[in-house]
């Protein structure tokens, strides 16, 4: 279900981004489900909240993405699964169930935070 609703998630991102031409009024930060007043903000309220009662809260849902990417072009999500994995899906389309769970290096995975 939790990757059901970071599809989700990811499509009305991808949504807004083709009405307003920027990622900006996604917040950059763990749990934070706070958007910019714009196209979706309900929606993307709604699942944001969604996904993270469904990681179980706790630094467990991320998005954003890392400071070495223009926030208007480019946007991750991170969610802590129940087995300590992460999952990742960014600008890219791409998206990773990672092993290694919250290092650098994993950081830079395609789809997460160092390589949205």
């Amino acid at each position: 279900m939790i990757l059901v609703e970071a599809e989700e998630f990811a499509r009305l991102v991808d949504l807004r981004y083709s009405e307003t031409n920027t990622f900006s009024g996604l917040h950059k930060s763990w749990n934070n489900c706070s958007f910019s007043t714009g196209p979706l903000e309900p929606e993307l309220q709604a699942t944001c909240e969604r996904l993270t009662e469904l990681s179980n809260g706790g630094n467990r849902t991320y998005i954003g993405r890392s400071n070495n990417f223009d926030e208007s072009k480019y946007w991750s999500i991170m969610i802590k699964l129940s087995n300590g994995q992460y999952y990742c899906r960014g600008t890219s389309g791409k998206s990773v169930i990672n092993n290694g769970g919250w290092s650098p290096v994993n950081q830079g995975t395609i789809g997460c935070y160092g390589n949205p």
